[in-house]
């Protein structure tokens, strides 16, 4: 699946990153009945800066990846995968899509649904 990088003009200074965010993973229990549960375990936290995609980059979205509605920006990581999602209060983000900006290892660019 390829998603296509969005628009922004530049780069987010490390003062917009106001937003105290909560990564969570998925982890698998057994239920006791043969089957499988699913439970969110905090993995880190990290300063965030949440975008809502615009009606127009939402527009373009629909052609790659309809679910697409916000664009978070974080310090560059290289523990953070699409098997993830963030938690910022009581708001869930599911982790679509990663871009390391600027392959530079400076920030990352996370695609998510809400």
């Amino acid at each position: 699946m390829t998603i296509t990088r969005f628009k922004r003009s530049e780069l987010p200074e490390i003062g917009e990153l106001r937003q105290r965010v909560v990564f969570q993973s998925a982890v698998k229990l057994d239920d006791g009945y043969g089957g499988k549960q699913v439970i969110w375990q905090d993995a880190f936290s990290a300063w965030a800066l949440i975008e809502p995609l615009s009606a127009h980059e939402k527009f373009e979205a629909m052609s790659v990846q309809s679910r697409v509605t916000h664009r978070v920006y974080i310090r560059y990581r290289s523990d953070v995968s699409t098997g993830m999602r963030i938690r910022y209060g009581d708001r869930l983000f599911e982790i679509e899509g990663i871009l390391d900006v600027g392959e530079q290892k400076r920030f990352l660019e996370l695609l998510c649904s809400e």
